[in-house]
């Protein structure tokens, strides 16, 4: 049993080593190896993966996480990843929030009834709940990156026209306002779907914990910037200064390079340890993708 446990990490070691990316054929060999054999095979830059040891009264499947050391998950990498991810949602929560501080000069200088006011705040929800599922199926499809980007553009673009849409009437500032809700509507499907995949099992909860904290932390900083941008600027300001902070942040989603563990193409080859059996992952379109820790962007 020994030399065919020997045998069967050799082999996974060359096949590791000779399988091309243009292979239509996914290889998983399932290992069952000493610990100290793992070590050794590290050395040799081998693509193995280890199985996640499972806490006590678990009945859940194990996951399955790259081995340490060999392509493995990088904490460093994954906590930047979440503060951009939270950054984006503050951003996203202050842009919807600093109307509700401007509204009152706005409706002072237009003469806007308390009913026009209503219809103004709340039109940003149409907007919002109509791609939640949409936003969540594109990030499923896409990747959760590109569709982040594209929603922090739409809305921020909203945000800078808002004081030019106001200037048209109340018809063209609900219609701005409900554009802006179809940009933030995907921001929260798009961030979880990307840490179901980018950040370890056992840290995703308190990530997504950091990211709901941070949309409380937006509007902390819109309500409180915004009354001083309109007595020292004018509640123009707080559109224009909001709406850029998005533009900023975009260049830098889109700058910031993937994880270690880098399966974002489908067709290619993906070696696993799954728990005493072999795992292909090929789903009903043909098409391989790799099991956890890819597809993120």
């Amino acid at each position: 049993i020994a030399h065919l446990q020997e045998m069967l990490v050799n082999l996974s070691l060359l096949v590791g080593q000779r399988m091309t990316l243009q292979s239509p054929l996914v290889h998983v060999i399932s290992l069952h190896a000493p610990s100290h054999r793992l070590q050794k095979a590290r050395g040799r830059g081998a693509p193995l993966c280890m199985q996640q040891p499972q806490r006590e009264g678990d009945s859940r499947a194990p996951s399955l996480i790259p081995a340490e050391g060999v392509d493995g998950w990088s904490q460093q990498w994954s906590w930047r990843f979440v503060s951009l991810c939270a950054l984006a949602i503050g951003i996203c929560y202050a842009d919807r929030a600093n109307i509700a501080d401007a509204i009152i000069p706005m409706s002072q200088e237009k003469g806007w009834s308390t009913y026009e006011q209503g219809a103004i705040l709340s039109s940003f929800f149409l907007g919002y709940g109509s791609t939640q599922i949409i936003g969540g199926s594109l990030a499923d499809q896409f990747g959760g990156k590109k569709v982040l980007a594209g929603a922090v553009l739409m809305w921020s673009f909203a945000t800078l026209l808002t004081p030019s849409f106001a200037a048209l009437g109340v018809g063209p500032l609900i219609g701005t306002r409900i554009l802006m809700g179809v940009g933030e509507g995907p921001a929260f499907p798009a961030i979880h779907s990307m840490i179901s995949r980018a950040v370890q099992p056992q840290y995703q909860s308190t990530a997504v914990g950091a990211v709901t904290a941070a949309s409380y932390l937006g509007s902390v900083a819109a309500f409180s910037v915004s009354p001083w941008l309109i007595l020292t600027q004018s509640w123009q300001s707080v559109f224009y200064i909001f709406g850029s902070l998005g533009l900023i942040y975009v260049p830098v989603w889109l700058l910031f390079p993937g994880q270690p563990l880098q399966l974002k193409p489908i067709n290619q080859p993906l070696l696993l340890k799954p728990a005493n059996q072999s795992l292909l992952l090929k789903p009903s379109d043909g098409k391989f993708r790799p099991f956890n820790g890819g597809g993120w962007g």
